[in-house]
């Protein structure tokens, strides 16, 4: 990756874990490699997909109004390139239906927060931001 910012997005319903995971990544190791928005929302996560660059999407499978994976098409059209973790209290990805697109990771809630941290340290540490990774 460049010496550029890593643009995050953190997508869910849930305000409380929207603002966990958002004071987590102001406190990971690599936090100052991120530069974070979150949203609780479908439709707004949408228009952050819509008007800003997004590198990472992070997001819950079930929104009211629409899906992570619908936000995730969305993001893969304009920046195939991007990284997509589900996250969902199903056991895996394909408790959520097959997905639409390349699942990178995948967090099943509750989640451990050493999870998180091994996937944000993977993101940080990908040299070409298209490594798959761990699930």
């Amino acid at each position: 990756m460049s010496d550029k910012k890593i643009n995050l997005l953190v997508v869910d319903d849930d305000e409380d874990i929207v603002l966990m995971m958002s004071d987590f990544l102001d406190v990971v190791e690599n936090a100052h490699l991120f530069s974070k928005t979150t949203s609780k929302s479908f439709e707004e996560a949408l228009a952050v997909i819509n008007n800003q660059k997004i590198d990472v999407l992070i997001t819950d499978i079930t929104l009211p109004g629409g899906s992570g994976m619908l936000l995730a098409e969305t993001l893969k059209k304009t920046n195939p390139d991007a990284l997509v973790v589900i996250m969902s209290g199903w056991n895996n990805v394909a408790g959520t239906g097959e997905p639409s697109v390349k699942i990178d990771a995948y967090l099943k809630k509750p989640f451990e927060f050493d999870k998180f941290e091994e996937i944000i340290n993977k993101i940080a540490s990908s040299s070409k931001h298209s490594s798959t990774l761990s699930k």
